[in-house]
Parts: C-alpha cells; structure tokens; sequence
C-alpha cells in the first residue's frame, strides 16, 4: 500500500509559511536609546477594573508613580479609566467633561520593578514623547535630572501612566499628556 501523495498546493503553502516564520525571526528590533522620540501611547476605551488580589493581564490606569521608601523601586497607585465615547455612554457627559474620567474606588498599590519594564516613555510639557527605560524612570520620579541623553529643555511631569500587567508584573508603563495634571 503506497501512501496518498500531498497536493503541491499544501507543500506550497507549507514551504511560505516556513519561510515567513524564518524570516521573522531573523528580523532585528530597531535599538531605542533613551530619549529617542516615540509615538503617542494609544489609549483604549477603558482600562481593566482594579480588583482585590493579583492583577489580571492587562492595562491600567496610574494616576501616579512614585519610588518606593528605600528607592529601588516604583509604586504605581492605580484606578479604573474610561475614556470617550465610552466614558460618557458608561458615566454620564457631567462625569466626562475631560473626555475620560476615573474610577478611583477600587483602587490598588502595584510595586514594580525597574528591571521588569520593557517598554517605558515619559512625555514632555509640549506634548512629545521619549521613550527612556526603568532605571531612568526610578530616577525621575524620585527628583533626579533627566539622564545627558535627554534634550535640553526636557523636565518630568506627573502626568498618568498606562501601565501593561503580564504574569503580575508591571511590564510597560506609558506616560499620557492630558490637559491637567494630576497628582
């Protein structure tokens, strides 16, 4: 008994699919030094609702981040955000009158490690956005100047982070600009 012959359509398709994940993998991420201007952060339509417990996988809202007491770490104090049009079909246009509101009860406490961020921007008062790394944002935070790297006119503000939670650690925090600064 022979076995049935595969269609050359099937190899075909076989043969693309290897070669796409093959040449994918040989691609090489574009270096980002701190500093380098990113894109602005997208927002969603809201973040994940703060519950008791570990944090589930997703993104929140800090209305803050600090160093923690010894300065090795951050302290993310986290709340709910809904942002238009959801905001005002969920909350009502009074509570809305920014374009977003938050929901600050629940709220939560999330440390995270400086080491664990993969991916971090800070925004400049006129609105540009750098991309910097955890040390750099521990070091902000805390009262420190910016690095050398950054540009000559560049000053931390506390503006909110997105922050992104994977396996319960904080691994991307994403400053946002809005109108008022909150603190």
């Amino acid at each position: 008994m022979t076995p049935p012959s595969t269609p050359p359509r099937t190899i075909a398709v076989a043969a693309l699919t290897i070669s796409i994940v093959l040449s994918a993998c040989g691609e090489q991420e574009e270096a980002v030094t701190p500093y380098d201007r990113v894109g602005v952060p997208a927002v969603p339509d809201r973040t994940r609702p703060v519950s008791d417990g570990s944090p589930a996988d997703g993104d929140y809202w800090a209305t803050s981040i600090t160093s923690t007491d010894d300065g090795l770490a951050l302290v993310a104090q986290v709340g709910q955000a809904l942002f238009d049009p959801t905001c005002t079909a969920e909350l009502g246009a009074d509570a809305c009158a920014e374009g977003y509101a938050v929901v600050d009860t629940p709220a939560a406490e999330l440390t995270i490690e400086p080491t664990d961020l993969v991916a971090v921007s800070v925004v400049a008062s006129d609105r540009r956005n750098f991309a910097i790394d955890g040390a750099e944002l521990l070091a902000l935070v805390s009262g420190s100047a910016p690095n050398a790297g950054a540009p000559d006119d560049y000053t931390y503000a506390s503006y909110p982070f997105l922050v992104t939670v994977r396996n319960g650690a904080v691994v991307e925090a994403r400053q946002i600009w809005l109108d008022m600064v909150t603190d």
